[in-house]
């Protein structure tokens, strides 16, 4: 860190520094102090003992997926600078608490975590810490955000019931606009992993999309074209 920061101002070598924050995807493989968001879903989803260190499980955490951060290097790449450091995490943008991520992963796979409560935190774990990014931002305003915390915990879900061989019904919370200012619609998906996810959508499902966005929308989580609603219908949806 030090040394790219003085090689960059003093000798105009362009060199960029990102701290990085919790960094993570559907790939990542957490283990029990590290990666807590992976290490979570996976004893979430296969049924093994958790054990959730200090601060009654409201310690904080902010979450950038790998794409937004090879993304950012990508546009430091296109414009390079000199000794720059960055922070760089989900920020405010994409954060959790440990309970918060236990309830969310609860309601996405329908799967309950045992877990117990220890009163010993881990030595030198922060209670809470959101990355600024504002520096970045100011730099590069054209690079955004592409994932939330929920897009993230989604796929990571997802991901994990694969590797695993868990059978889950994934129960997504999506927001689809219209001109009416946007409708709130649940989509109840059976899938076991996540790269050929069949999904049933209810009549009543079909029929309050339609009226209002007339389509059903992947997400930002998955790259491919939203799936037309058709009634009465299942379909199975690739990577």
């Amino acid at each position: 860190d030090i040394m790219c920061q003085e090689y960059g101002r003093y000798f105009g070598v362009k060199t960029g520094i990102f701290r990085g924050g919790c960094l993570t995807g559907p790939a990542h493989s957490g283990a029990e102090l590290h990666g807590f968001l992976a290490y979570l879903v996976k004893c979430q989803l296969t049924g093994r003992p958790y054990t959730i260190f200090g601060y009654k499980g409201k310690q904080v955490r902010d979450n950038i997926h790998s794409h937004d951060l090879v993304n950012a290097f990508w546009h430091f790449h296109q414009a390079p600078r000199a000794g720059e450091a960055y922070n760089m995490g989900g920020s405010r943008h994409s954060n959790c608490s440990v309970l918060e991520a236990v309830a969310m992963i609860g309601e996405m796979s329908g799967k309950e975590l045992a877990f117990t409560l220890s009163e010993d935190a881990r030595i030198g774990d922060h209670i809470w810490w959101i990355s600024d990014v504002r520096k970045f931002q100011r730099h590069f305003p054209k690079w955004q955000y592409e994932y939330s915390i929920e897009d993230i915990v989604r796929q990571i879900v997802g991901a994990t019931a694969e590797r695993e061989g868990v059978t889950i019904r994934l129960r997504d919370r999506e927001r689809h606009g219209d001109s009416g200012g946007g409708c709130a619609v649940f989509r109840d998906r059976f899938a076991t992993g996540f790269g050929g996810v069949r999904m049933a959508i209810s009549e009543a499902t079909q029929r309050h999309c339609v009226r209002h966005s007339g389509v059903v929308s992947r997400g930002r989580g998955c790259p491919a074209r939203p799936v037309r609603v058709r009634r009465s219908e299942e379909r199975r949806v690739g990577k």
